[in-house]
């Protein structure tokens, strides 16, 4: 075997193949999705500091959160649409009649996020075991961090002014 074969082997070997994520599969993958869910922590500071966890299910445009715990609002229910947003509970769905410039808020945070990628490009990628997607709207820079595997949201903070205010973890 001729010398130079060897070390180009050996340092493939060694250093192994490192293989970049395009932003464009990322956004293929969001665009394509019919179906998402996962359980997620979140932390809001809106001048105090309120945590509860989530179960958010995608389906087919409309996000679904529903409310796990604390136990006192256990089972509310937020939806979000390209018609708005409503809150739920039992037999009882009101529309929130909320602008459409909320950037940072819980109900409907993840529901945008999902939305920013398939529509926009970040402003920043960084890749390392994970994949870090920086986006910016007015006062608002939301750094979503996803999976290299499967593109699932493992986290999603939210900035305002510098300050986060929310921040939203995969159980």
């Amino acid at each position: 075997m001729n010398k130079k074969l060897m070390v180009f082997l050996l340092v493939l070997l060694v250093g192994g193949c490192k293989h970049e994520t395009s932003f464009e599969d990322v956004q293929s993958y969001y665009n394509e999705m019919v179906k998402y869910q996962g359980t997620y922590k979140y932390e809001a500071d809106f001048g105090g500091v309120f945590e509860f966890v989530c179960q958010y299910e995608y389906d087919n445009g409309k996000g679904r959160l529903t409310v796990l715990s604390p136990e006192e609002i256990m089972g509310i229910t937020a939806v979000s649409d390209s018609t708005g947003q409503y809150l739920e509970f039992e037999d009882i769905s009101i529309k929130t009649y909320l602008p459409d410039d909320r950037e940072a808020a819980p109900a409907s945070a993840i529901h945008r996020l999902i939305n920013d990628i398939r529509t926009k490009k970040p402003l920043l990628i960084t890749e390392t075991e994970t994949l870090e997607l920086t986006y910016e709207s007015g006062e608002y820079t939301k750094i979503a961090t996803l999976s290299k595997e499967d593109y699932a949201i493992l986290s999603c903070e939210i900035f305002c002014n510098g300050d986060r205010i929310l921040n939203i973890t995969l159980q």
